[in-house]
């Protein structure tokens, strides 16, 4: 699992409550701030399940996909509205 988040202050709350939850679930994941690092982990790590948020400060939860898709990653990905985007 690789969750994604924005790097925000908030959102680095999110990932830590988002890290502790896969981490008692015994899940192995990687935390990232942004859709440009997500694309620079997933040389790293070959996620079976993606968590981006749909307003990252760098690219939007559909660009990352859109980018992943061009990748051919091979992961299903889970769109999450931030605050943030629902106040837009």
């Amino acid at each position: 699992t690789l969750a994604v988040g924005n790097s925000n202050v908030g959102d680095a709350e999110t990932r830590n409550l988002i890290s502790a939850i896969l981490s008692r679930s015994g899940a192995r994941f990687a935390c990232v701030a942004s859709g440009a690092d997500a694309l620079r982990e997933m040389a790293k790590v070959h996620p079976q399940v993606i968590l981006a948020d749909l307003a990252m400060p760098d690219m939007a939860g559909a660009q990352l996909a859109a980018a992943l898709r061009t990748s051919r990653v091979a992961a299903n990905i889970v769109a999450i509205p931030s605050r943030t985007y629902l106040d837009a």
